[in-house]
């Protein structure tokens, strides 16, 4: 394990542990939920890491901070009458359901903003969120269903996204 790595392990470790363990249970308070599912982004981080030698750019890991944060939040927005019910407080049960999407679709604007600073294609491609996220607002369709495209276009994404972060690394 390299000197850059050791850190980013640890904090993948404490984010992991503080998300669902007591005391902390970042999973049921507003914003920490959302914050701490930075943890997806980690990953990246080590991959990165080990591929370069060298921590990848600040706005990069900001941007997908971002993106993983809204990921998560609009995963939240199907079950806001679900977790109200069950006295679980959650960002989207803070917000609500106009304020949850408003949220998301702006995290999202801005993690393709800081992405493009790394990578342009990759920026433009992460803008495919917000204008989704803005259409099933909306749209008829019902948050639960909406939801439920989006591991199509995740998979997509991330493979476009993925072949632009090696073409960026060669």
């Amino acid at each position: 394990m390299t000197a850059e790595a050791l850190p980013v392990m640890v904090f993948f470790l404490l984010l992991s542990l503080g998300y669902s363990a007591p005391p902390f249970r970042f999973k049921a308070r507003p914003f920490l939920d959302s914050v701490s599912n930075g943890l997806y982004i980690l990953p990246f981080i080590l991959t990165y890491i080990y591929s370069t030698g060298s921590f990848p750019p600040v706005l990069t890991v900001a941007g997908g901070w971002a993106w993983t944060m809204a990921m998560h939040t609009f995963s939240a927005i199907p079950d806001i009458k679900a977790d109200r019910t069950a006295g679980i407080e959650t960002t989207a049960t803070f917000l609500g359901r106009e304020k949850t999407y408003g949220y998301c679709i702006l995290l999202w604007a801005v993690s393709g903003l800081l992405v493009s600073f790394w990578n342009l294609y990759a920026g433009v491609l992460i803008l495919v969120y917000p204008l989704l996220g803005t259409g099933f607002y909306l749209s008829d369709l019902s948050d639960s269903r909406a939801y439920w495209y989006y591991p199509y276009v995740n998979a997509f994404i991330g493979m476009l996204l993925t072949m632009a972060g090696l073409y960026t690394m060669i």
